[in-house]
């Protein structure tokens, strides 16, 4: 019975003496360098167009002509497209007539005030059922103008909701428009670093899916606002011409990411990273004895 307890506190002190021993960690040491370094933002960002509207139809009719097709280049204030406006050529007709009748009717009541015989009240009805008739006639006449779309600026036709002979209502959606040189990038930075942007400065630009897509862009614009919400701020980026549309190009709707240099140390003493140990966000470093 005694046996069996002696070995095992033999082998209890043994345990107790191999705790008590320092276990080494192996480390990679590396030689101190001086050369370049920069701090740099990445941010992920959709592709978008500042100048994207869709055009609607700004009165009701059939579509007599519509040849634009989605690709098309359309340059500012070129018919889109044309609708009946037999509706609108009738009232602008009628409204006409009404006129004529207004300003004769307005004609006889002044001969008839000089002369003593018509009221000022009545010369002041005639001359508001003259005005009302012009007025009539105005609108008519933007009824029969808003038959005719146009291109509200130049650019790219993208998508067509809708064919030639299709019926559509005042607000039915026609065509969108996008004028491909104004595609930006908006990204979000933290609050920290908006003392190190400003506007002008470089952005690397690099397609997430599309990676053949990449260039230098240019911060354009920093919104005057933090968001309280993120501690973020907007920066907007503008694409060169260059890296615009083609088979190369950025196309609306693409995902990409952002890249600024915000601050750049051309001679830096240099560690590697992983060197750099933290005790309550101060930085250490352990160096050869």
């Amino acid at each position: 019975a005694c046996g069996p307890m002696g070995e095992a506190d033999a082998s209890d002190r043994g345990s107790d003496k191999d705790d008590e021993e320092e276990i080494a960690t192996p480390v990679v040491t590396t030689r101190v360098a001086r050369g370049g370094i920069s701090a740099q933002i990445r941010a992920t960002s959709t592709i978008e167009a500042e100048r994207m509207v869709t055009v609607h139809a700004e009165s009701t009719g059939r579509i007599t002509a519509l040849a634009i097709e989605e690709g098309d280049l359309i340059r500012e204030g070129q018919v889109l497209a044309r609708i009946r406006q037999d509706l609108q050529r009738s009232g602008l007709d009628r409204a006409s007539t009404s006129l004529s009748k207004a300003e004769r009717d307005l004609e006889t009541v002044r001969q008839l005030h000089a002369r003593g015989v018509a009221s000022q009240l009545e010369l002041d009805q005639a001359q508001l059922a003259y005005d009302t008739a012009t007025l009539d006639v105005r609108d008519r006449k933007r009824d029969v103008g808003n038959t005719r779309v146009v291109a509200p600026f130049g650019g790219t036709v993208t998508q067509r909701f809708v064919s030639e002979g299709a019926f559509v209502s005042t607000g039915a959606q026609l065509l969108s428009v996008v004028d491909f040189d104004t595609l930006v990038a908006r990204v979000f930075v933290p609050e920290k670093e908006l003392d190190r942007l400003r506007v002008g400065q470089d952005a690397e630009i690099a397609g997430k899916a599309a990676q053949g897509r990449k260039g230098t862009g240019k911060l354009v614009r920093i919104a005057p606002v933090v968001d309280a919400t993120t501690g973020t701020v907007k920066i907007t980026i503008a694409l060169p011409s260059a890296l615009v549309g083609g088979e190369a190009g950025f196309l609306p709707g693409m995902y990409a990411e952002v890249t600024l240099t915000t601050e750049t140390r051309p001679q830096a003493t240099l560690v590697p990273k992983p060197a750099l140990v933290y005790d309550e966000e101060v930085p250490y470093l352990f160096v050869v004895d």
